[in-house]
């Protein structure tokens, strides 16, 4: 056994090579094969002994041992580079990794579609503000799988002709709404100001002409019960129309300012007080004013019908309560 040099101090010592990490190892294998080959023809170094070999008797030496330079070889770093990217790919594959890339997948396409639903909405909202609806819209009779003679369709024919009526001027059915709105506005103004229209400035006939052309109507159901203990019908309409008591409203309150301006006050008009034609010029235009200024508001509306002697007839009471509701007269 070769014996270690004594003047190697091992805490100063680097670290130990590997054979496979030192590329000098392959020197000393091929020196070491050499020096226990078959000797040359006319080579007398002797051989030496066995248990000592050729590649280590510097051991013995006391001179000074020279710095051997470690490195990788390029095979080492090719597997260390492999090992790495192996490394790399397993946790690039882990379940957490996964779960994240989903997650992240499952977030963009609800983002997406948020982005969509609301641009269609917004877009679908500019529409609706932009299109005129046209005043006064008819009502299509849709088409019953029953014949025409049956009790919805008799039923739906007469409530849409009522509705006809009520919007053209010169009908009974005109008149009879108009006749109520005018009434409804003439005792307002005597209640508050003890004058009548008319010594005000004001015809309440216009009043009851706006009202009626503001309304729309569009029908929406029909339900006929011909078969019960009291046979009736319903028919039901969407509608649109401007409140008179709204409007009188605005009226009521601007025309107190301007009798304020003009010096008047309400005590001396109800005691007595004339107004001059000037004056009962400027109120007719405040109520134009109101009537320009008061919007349309929805609310639904029912025609109810009766069967009498096997015909269906409109119940008129009924008719009015509605007409009085959707144009906004008092009860």
């Amino acid at each position: 056994m070769a014996k270690r040099d004594s003047n190697i101090d091992p805490f100063n010592a680097g670290e130990p090579v590997s054979p496979w990490q030192d590329p000098e190892s392959e020197t000393r294998d091929d020196e070491g094969q050499e020096a226990y080959g078959a000797p040359h023809h006319g080579d007398s170094t002797p051989k030496p002994p066995i248990g000592q070999m050729a590649g280590f008797a510097s051991n013995n030496a006391n001179g000074p041992k020279e710095p051997r330079t470690r490195r990788r070889s390029a095979d080492s770093l090719k597997r260390e580079m492999a090992r790495q990217a192996r490394a790399q790919r397993t946790r690039n594959k882990t379940p957490g990794s996964i779960a994240r890339r989903i997650f992240k997948l499952i977030l963009g396409i609800l983002i997406l579609f948020l982005l969509l639903s609301t641009g269609s909405s917004i877009a679908s909202c500019a529409a609706s503000l932009f299109t005129p609806s046209a005043p006064n819209e008819p009502y299509d009779i849709p088409a019953f799988e029953e014949d025409e003679d049956s009790p919805e369709a008799q039923c739906l024919l007469l409530a849409n002709t009522r509705m006809e009526h009520l919007l053209l001027a010169g009908t009974p059915e005109h008149a009879a709404v108009a006749d109520r709105i005018a009434a409804a506005f003439t005792q307002r103004i005597e209640n508050d100001f003890d004058l009548t229209p008319d010594e005000l400035g004001v015809n309440p006939a216009i009043v009851a002409e706006w009202a009626i052309g503001s309304l729309i109507y569009k029908g929406v159901d029909t339900h006929a019960f011909p078969e019960a203990d009291d046979p009736y019908a319903s028919v039901y309409f969407d509608v649109e129309a401007c409140s008179m008591m709204t409007m009188y409203y605005e009226f009521q309150s601007d025309l107190y300012d301007y009798l304020s301006e003009q010096g008047l006050y309400l005590l001396d008009i109800k005691q007595g007080k004339e107004l001059a034609d000037a004056q009962k010029t400027d109120i007719a235009d405040i109520l134009q004013a109101a009537m320009a200024e008061t919007g349309s508001r929805e609310s639904s509306m029912r025609v109810r019908l009766t069967l009498q002697d096997d015909t269906w007839k409109i119940d008129e009471a009924d008719f009015e309560r509605y007409c009085d509701y959707i144009f906004g007269m008092p009860a």
